[in-house]
């Protein structure tokens, strides 16, 4: 059997979160670096909506929700839930899905 290895980045950043770098300038260093799969994970917002190829890399959509939750002594504890491909999901409803329940994740961490 053949033994495939692929390049990947499951959590990227752009200058749309707290990135340095644009959407164009991750890809362009990217494929410099042979990846084969990028994910844009930018905090709390949506990058791009559907999986694009450039060359042989293919870049996917995603996001990275921030939340918190008080653990038994009290303290808030910060998490971060990375969600990668939307197949489909409506602007609308997966504005109601990071606001509305990740609010109830806040509560139920």
């Amino acid at each position: 059997m053949e033994e495939r290895i692929y390049g990947a980045d499951t959590h990227v950043h752009t200058v749309g979160s707290d990135g340095s770098y644009t959407l164009e300038n991750v890809v362009e260093k990217a494929l410099k670096a042979g990846l084969k799969y990028l994910a844009i994970t930018d905090h709390n917002t949506v990058t791009i909506r559907e999986p694009f190829s450039v060359n042989s890399l293919t870049v996917i959509p995603g996001v990275e929700c921030d939340c918190s939750y008080s653990t038994e002594s009290g303290k808030m504890q910060d998490i971060h839930v990375i969600g990668l491909f939307f197949n489909g999901v409506t602007e609308t409803r997966l504005e109601e899905i990071m606001v509305t329940e990740w609010k109830k994740l806040d509560k139920n961490c």
